[in-house]
């Protein structure tokens, strides 16, 4: 499909019912402005990652978003500070800007990307195996950065996630409060997160060497929760990254 020139017959179409009365064009748009967004607009969604940078971006990548094995990612080169967009096996492509542990100097990089391309949603990882899991200066960048990216249109939501090791999930081996009731707590304490905040999660690492076509039911409902809360131009592609059956029936009835 030429996309760009069914765009541009779109926006022609768009502009010519823009002339007519408001109760003939509301309708009309009602259904195009999805379809075009969906479908003519599409493009990977926008991360940016904050929080804990215990792990390797591209292990955070691989256990988000459930569809490669972290060592298949070992020698995929992410740099820091920018947008990069990185490949999630062959499901599509997801475009990460990695802020976590920047300092003053590299928060300077991260505001100026931010102003070339908002996030879409920031998602704040942190280290669920750490005694220490929840740190004030990384809620403080989380909460500066998210400053700098809302605007009077839009204003990204905040996911938090607590990666914890297999063996943890859903709270085996604990006599502790989970690190993601901390973060949840932690979150919510400042109304300007508390606001945007969608939910906090926990998502197990993969096991090593585990091989497996479905995504682990955290990670599947953390990509459910992201592809429901994206803007149209980016959801196509998380469901197609996050293989969502529900998701991709919604989608196909737009067409209908």
């Amino acid at each position: 499909m030429n996309q760009p020139l069914f765009l541009h017959i779109v926006e022609r179409l768009e502009s010519f019912l823009h002339k007519l009365p408001a109760s003939i064009q509301r309708p009309i748009l009602h259904e195009l402005t999805p379809l075009k967004q969906l479908f003519l607009q599409q493009r990977p969604p926008r991360f940016v990652l904050t929080g804990s940078h215990r792990l390797p971006v591209q292990e955070v990548v691989a256990t988000l978003f459930a569809a490669v094995q972290p060592g298949d990612m070992r020698d995929v080169l992410i740099e820091v500070y920018r947008w990069h967009n990185v490949s999630v096996g062959t499901h599509g492509t997801v475009s990460v800007l990695d802020a976590r542990g920047a300092d003053e100097n590299a928060l300077h990089n991260v505001e100026e990307e931010l102003g070339r391309q908002p996030a879409d949603i920031f998602l704040h990882v942190i280290d669920g195996n750490s005694g220490r899991p929840v740190l004030s200066r990384d809620t403080e960048t989380l909460a500066k950065l998210h400053a700098k990216n809302v605007s009077p249109e839009s204003a990204p939501k905040i996911i938090g996630v607590s990666v914890v090791a297999p063996d943890r999930a859903n709270g085996t081996g604990r006599d502790k409060p989970a690190a993601h009731v901390k973060l949840q707590a932690a979150l919510a304490e400042k109304p300007s997160l508390r606001d945007h905040l969608l939910q906090v999660l926990e998502v197990p690492l993969s096991e090593l060497g585990a091989v497996s076509e479905e995504a682990s039911p955290a990670a599947a409902r953390l990509m459910a929760l992201i592809a429901a809360n994206l803007p149209n131009e980016a959801r196509v592609e998380m469901i197609r990254i996050s293989r969502d059956r529900e998701a991709q029936v919604q989608i196909a009835q737009v067409l209908v």
